[in-house]
């Protein structure tokens, strides 16, 4: 990454280039490890799954049990997550900025228990508004960018978890609930 950050730099300086996106236990590493200058910022994918959009699937325990640290608080909440990672980059130097690259809310109903909890378009809508709200309360190091605009299925794509995060139906299906 940091290779590239710099190659990249070199063949366009205004040129951002953001790094990391792998989740927080991987990020924190990286961020030990050491990070380029040219590095402009930490990316994430802070999907929540089956949560609301002020919570991620992951509390302290859970993280202290699995990787031997927390990456978030106790209550899993999204804010602590922002905050850890600018906390965890600050402490070593690196990026200032957070890009969220990727993140929704599924309306897709699984058949069994599982990671996504299925939205109503409803709740999705609504979940969408919070998340970019509360973002802009970190917006002068926060960018926040939506997963796919298309919720549900089109002729080529089988409706799935990741194919119904976005904000708007495709073309045979009722428009989004704004």
């Amino acid at each position: 990454m940091n290779a590239a950050a710099e190659a990249i730099k070199a063949a366009n300086p205004s040129m951002p280039v953001i790094g990391f996106g792998a989740g927080a236990p991987v990020t924190y590493k990286q961020l030990e490890l050491g990070t380029s200058p040219a590095v402009d910022a930490i990316a994430d994918h802070p999907y929540s799954n089956h949560e609301t959009p002020e919570r991620i699937p992951a509390n302290a325990a859970d993280q202290i049990k699995h990787f031997g640290r927390a990456y978030v608080d106790e209550r899993g909440s999204f804010a602590s997550l922002i905050r850890g990672f600018k906390e965890e980059s600050a402490a070593h130097k690196g990026p200032k900025q957070i890009w969220l690259t990727e993140w929704g809310f599924s309306t897709w109903q699984p058949l069994t228990e599982g990671m996504f909890g299925g939205f109503s378009e409803d709740a999705q809508a609504k979940y969408i508004l919070r998340r970019f709200v509360e973002g802009m309360g970190w917006a002068s190091t926060c960018h926040s960018f939506m997963n796919s605009a298309m919720n549900g299925t089109t002729t080529t794509k089988p409706k799935t978890a990741g194919a119904s995060c976005g904000g708007m139906g495709s073309p045979n299906l009722p428009s989004m609930r704004w």
